[in-house]
């Protein structure tokens, strides 16, 4: 039964490989030359070297970084609002795991629940996870407004 955790190990590692191989945003700056002969710096990937996407001082740090992971937690720590955000999504994920953590441990020893019953009730939380993010953010955003809706996802899962 350990081979499902050999499974999922090695596909953890492909995942990473994947990321920070190929996908363009990953890839380290290259050195052009325009045509005035003149060096610039420019990304590999889709997010563009100097494109100003995000508010601040970033757009500074932008142009220094290649995309890569180790840039994207620089740019998190050094970026006040990234910063907030990485925390509020740190303390959500933390949280949301604990709750499914402690859904399994709570099934089996109240209603005795073993593994196969225990995944189906897993599979029921993916699936209403899916929809709820599927269908219930395309219709809340837009009729409540981007920040009032992460505020009402993150009051509900509270609840």
């Amino acid at each position: 039964k350990r081979y499902v955790f050999v499974a999922s190990l090695v596909l953890t590692l492909l995942d990473l490989l994947y990321i920070y191989a190929i996908l363009p945003e990953s890839r380290d700056l290259q050195e052009d030359n325009d045509d005035d002969g003149r060096s610039s710096r420019r990304s590999s990937g889709i997010a563009g070297g100097g494109a100003s996407t995000f508010a601040g001082g970033l757009s500074a740090l932008q142009e220094k970084v290649a995309w890569n992971p180790w840039d994207a937690l620089r740019m998190v720590l050094v970026d006040p609002f990234l910063r907030r955000v990485g925390q509020v999504a740190f303390l959500y994920y933390t949280s949301l795991w604990a709750v499914v953590s402690t859904l399994v441990l709570y099934a089996a020893k109240r209603f005795e629940m073993g593994p196969e019953r225990l995944g189906e009730l897993m599979s029921a939380l993916g699936l209403s996870t899916m929809i709820a993010e599927a269908v219930l953010v395309r219709i809340i955003v837009p009729m409540m407004g981007e920040k009032t809706a992460m505020r009402l996802g993150l009051a509900s899962f509270i609840l």
